[in-house]
């Protein structure tokens, strides 16, 4: 059975994740951190996730931290959780940042996550560029952030940020050098409008259009099963429902189908 995570946002209902963990048997749930949301909210949630006996993945994002301060208590209360030893690093979005970072390598510099008992950390993959970064420099920054996780002695996943073709990412899977890789392929589970309008955000001189499978919620998840299947690598499915618990408990039986 190919394994399984999903996302949530930061006001989720708890009820319905906890019940979505369990129908998709989850290994699982990471919980995104918008600009907008105050550290202590964002907390709050992840709090309440972990408490419910789930695997909790915060998004850790270097442009919402106000101060090393709170980065550090945000650490301290993850790691005292067995719950939450493993934290999503990002940079963000933000174009103005809150406080002192900028990049997920200032947060890989700034502290020793492992002495505060974080394990492991994930990075951001982006298989088919970015609109804002070069892929060589992509490439680059990804190098960088694994060779600084290695010498903290924290173990490393990536996951795949979301593109209009789940057929792109297959070239990128066979690359040589991520044999040994956990990776986490993000699939979305939306219908084609939603999906149109999140991705046009991220690719907007793209025909996007032009670039989906089909009108089916659950096409580009066929679609990754299906190939992950063929390929012996530490691959996993990472399911963004774009916040809508109820889209992906709709969804949730015939997810397992695909999954087995």
């Amino acid at each position: 059975m190919i394994r399984a995570s999903f996302e949530v946002g930061t006001y989720c209902d708890v009820g319905k994740v906890e019940r979505l963990y369990q129908v998709l048997n989850a290994e699982k749930v990471f919980v995104t951190w918008r600009p907008t949301v105050e550290a202590k909210h964002f907390l709050d949630t992840c709090y309440k996730l972990a408490y419910s006996g789930m695997q909790v993945v915060p998004h850790l994002v270097a442009r919402n931290l106000a101060n090393a301060h709170e980065f550090r208590k945000l650490l301290e209360i993850f790691g005292a959780n067995s719950s939450t030893q493993t934290v999503f690093l990002l940079a963000g979005d933000a174009q103005k940042a809150r406080g002192p970072f900028l990049k997920t390598t200032d947060l890989l510099n700034a502290e020793q996550l492992s002495k505060y008992s974080i394990n492991s950390v994930c990075f951001a993959a982006y298989p088919q560029g970015h609109v804002l970064v070069s892929t060589k420099e992509l490439e680059t920054n990804l190098t960088h952030k694994i060779q600084l996780a290695q010498k903290q002695g924290l173990g490393y996943e990536l996951i795949t940020q979301l593109v209009p073709a789940i057929k792109s990412v297959f070239d990128w899977l066979e690359q040589p050098h991520l044999v040994e890789t956990d990776i986490r392929l993000s699939v979305a589970i939306a219908d084609q409008a939603l999906l149109e309008r999140q991705l046009r955000v991220i690719y907007p001189s793209a025909n996007i259009q032009a670039s989906l499978v089909n009108l089916e919620p659950l096409s580009s998840l066929e679609l990754a099963c299906s190939k992950l299947k063929l390929i012996n690598k530490r691959l996993s499915v990472h399911l963004i429902p774009f916040h809508n618990i109820d889209n992906l408990l709709q969804h949730a039986k015939a997810i397992n189908t695909l999954l087995k």
